[in-house]
């Protein structure tokens, strides 16, 4: 939908993107829900309807931490910083039910609490010199000798294959032989009305959400179901629940007939706050009765890294030590650059859809 919405009906979205044309896509979502943030926030700050809770925390949530744990976190070298973005994606990870990947984050996280406690030196390296530690050049070597054997190559040439890539380097002509030369650069013009496009599209699919608020809800014929399936009405499509906020995960799902989730809460009124996980409560009940914690999705956390490190150390038991990694398969995608640029005509749409949001 975004991409039609931004790029137009009669541009072909392949079913393989690739990552440059996913980081594009990542990144005018990014400026456009930036552009776009105030004005949706005063319809949908006090809401806990799944399909509009769903909608803001991938947008201030998931895609600002995929678009800026590597560029950002990682290479500034803010360790402290890397820590918390590295449990926020386990948790991803674990609500996404992503097999080793909801595991491999705490292993990582075990090792660094482990050497912090035993003052190991390489606790200290890592908090001076993260940006050091960097298999950038692993990996990019093994898609370069990816792309130049076959399913049927054997051994022995992949072999002769890596000693060619690796005499090459350096020289003048191994980009011609194993880089790709696209047409990827947009002008500050270019990409200014492509955010454009994307805020428009954002204000009119939130419009539409605030039509539909309330008819969200559980699919399934028996509500005991798991997975539970939810209809998500603007988006014209049922999901599973795991891609829904933390709170619909919990033992304690978002209460629909009123405003306080915190069991036992019988106030009626309805001042306080929707934290990003989807769960609401009074202010005073969060900051004094919860001490500023949702207790629920704390919950649901430390069961998750209870499971996934007792399942872990089955693994590392049965296989004698040997972890599989799973390898993470790079998509690839074409997208139509030839955009028209009425910066006039945008911004009129831009000022009109967000007239038409408020006044729903």
């Amino acid at each position: 939908m975004l991409f039609h919405g931004v790029f137009g009906n009669n541009k072909v979205l392949a079913k393989k993107p690739k990552p440059y044309k996913i980081n594009l896509i990542l990144e005018l979502t990014s400026q456009g829900w930036f552009r776009v943030h105030p004005t949706v926030m005063q319809k949908f700050e006090h809401s806990k309807d799944p399909e509009a809770r769903y909608l803001v925390n991938l947008l201030d949530n998931i895609i600002p931490l995929v678009l800026d744990f590597y560029p950002v976190i990682f290479r500034s070298g803010n360790w402290q910083a890397y820590i918390e973005a590295m449990f926020r994606i386990w948790a991803v990870f674990y609500q996404y039910q992503r097999r080793h990947y909801n595991k491999l984050p705490l292993m990582f996280l075990s090792d660094v609490f482990y050497w912090i406690s035993t003052n190991h030196p390489i606790s200290q390296a890592l908090t001076d010199s993260l940006h050091v530690f960097n298999d950038y050049f692993v990996e990019n070597f093994h898609s370069l000798l990816r792309r130049q054997i076959q399913k049927s190559s054997t051994p022995e040439q992949m072999i002769r294959q890596a000693r060619i890539i690796d005499q090459m380097r350096g020289s003048n002509s191994f980009t011609n032989t194993f880089a790709d030369n696209h047409n990827i650069r947009y002008s500050a013009k270019q990409l200014e009305y492509l955010e454009k496009n994307t805020a428009l599209f954002l204000l009119t699919l939130f419009t539409d959400v605030y039509r539909n608020l309330g008819r969200s809800e559980v699919v399934s014929a028996d509500i005991h179901l798991k997975p539970k399936i939810y209809d998500l009405p603007t988006l014209n499509t049922q999901v599973d629940v795991k891609i829904l906020p933390m709170a619909w995960n919990t033992a304690q799902v978002p209460q629909t007939d009123k405003h306080c989730d915190l069991e036992g809460c019988v106030d009626s009124c309805e001042v306080g706050c929707v934290l990003i996980c989807g769960h609401a409560y009074h202010f005073e009940c969060f900051l004094f009765k919860l001490e500023s914690c949702c207790r629920y999705c704390t919950d649901y956390l430390k069961s998750g890294i209870e499971k996934n490190c007792e399942a872990f150390q089955k693994t590392l038991n049965s296989l004698g030590g040997r972890v599989n990694r799973d390898e993470t398969v790079f998509m690839d995608f074409f997208l139509d650059e030839n955009v028209d640029h009425n910066h006039s005509n945008i911004d009129l749409l831009v000022e009109r859809a967000i007239t038409a949001l408020l006044n729903v």
